[in-house]
């Protein structure tokens, strides 16, 4: 009986990196074959959580890539599987906020195929596979180059007590046949078991049969996949007597127990470097303005914080007056 491999390839783009000789990697158990590039970039910046909007207004995207297309990959067998997971411990600043939005950067490798057909998936799972199915999405389509956005049909509460796995399913045109291959890769970074979880419907795998991107002891990456949260609040910096913050719940509900802080980092600051406290309620569509008397000169930056949402400024300081905030 012949003997099926699962091929992953990965390509690489045209880019400004330095690439060594390549990686094979068999898992003879599940009759797996992965190839990775590794490669030595000249720029190695991984920021981790992003802010990047992606058209998408009032919230968050959480994801491990840095939004550079570095490579892109297709399958033998489609549809193909794509996941990152989200840790509890990094999800703990978001407990009980929604996740709303999905996205995923789409691949037009072959000009004659500019449209993919996608399942968006959320589930809860551990960590090396999903468990329990929270959200299903299906026949999602990504036409052109470019990041695919996608709000979910149902927003999810998050429970930070939970790891969350967050799944892209990509159907149509075997990409050794077609020459096609739809879904980016950042190369810069491996965050082990999260950002690089892969598989394809090859050796009759279920959905839930995630593995690894090659090997993650050498290889680097992460899918550039994300998912948004929904923003409680927004934060209005300005000056005047002290630095004045207007916090506003822009949520559905009632929030309470809102931690804020603001902090200046100008050298010549002597008073009001830093400050914070704790809005006991803000009522859906209602403000709290809260505020740092400062004594000080010269240029500063401000930081304001409050619950997860954080906003950068800066001002002048001329003894107790901040002026210029912008």
């Amino acid at each position: 009986m012949r003997k099926k491999i699962v091929g992953i390839i990965i390509l690489m783009l045209v880019t400004t990196t330095v690439v060594s000789a390549i990686n094979i990697t068999v898992k003879e158990n599940n009759q797996m074959t992965i190839l990775v590039s590794d490669v030595v970039t000249q720029q190695d910046i991984w920021v981790g959580y992003t802010s990047e909007q992606l058209g998408t207004n009032n919230v968050t995207w959480l994801g491990y890539d840095d939004g550079r297309v570095d490579s892109r990959s297709g399958c033998l067998y489609p549809p193909m599987f794509w996941a990152i997971r989200l840790t509890n411990e990094e999800l703990a600043l978001y407990n009980g906020l929604q996740f709303v939005a999905t996205a995923w950067y789409h691949i037009v490798n072959n000009q004659s195929i500019p449209t993919h057909t996608y399942d968006a998936k959320i589930w809860i799972g551990n960590e090396t596979r999903p468990i329990t199915l929270l959200l299903n999405d299906t026949g999602l389509l990504a036409n052109g180059q470019g990041w695919a956005n996608h709000t979910l049909s149902a927003p999810i509460t998050i429970d930070a007590s939970k790891d969350y796995w967050i799944v892209i399913k990509c159907y149509n045109y075997p990409a050794l046949t077609h020459n096609d291959y739809p879904m980016a890769f950042d190369t810069h970074h491996t965050v082990q078991k999260k950002s690089m979880w892969c598989h394809n419907s090859g050796n009759n795998l279920t959905e839930t049969d995630f593995y690894q991107m090659g090997d993650v002891t050498t290889s680097k990456g992460a899918w550039l996949l994300k998912v948004a949260v929904a923003l409680p609040v927004t934060i209005v910096v300005t000056g005047g007597f002290g630095v004045s913050a207007e916090i506003k719940n822009i949520y559905t509900t009632e929030l309470t127990n809102i931690n804020w802080n603001i902090a200046l980092d100008g050298d010549m600051i002597f008073l009001g470097k830093t400050k914070s406290g704790v809005i006991p309620s803000i009522p859906v569509g209602g403000s709290v303005t809260v505020k740092d008397f400062v004594l000080g000169f010269g240029d500063t930056g401000v930081v304001v914080k409050a619950g997860p949402v954080s906003v950068n400024a800066t001002g002048s300081a001329f003894l107790f007056f901040v002026s210029g905030i912008a």
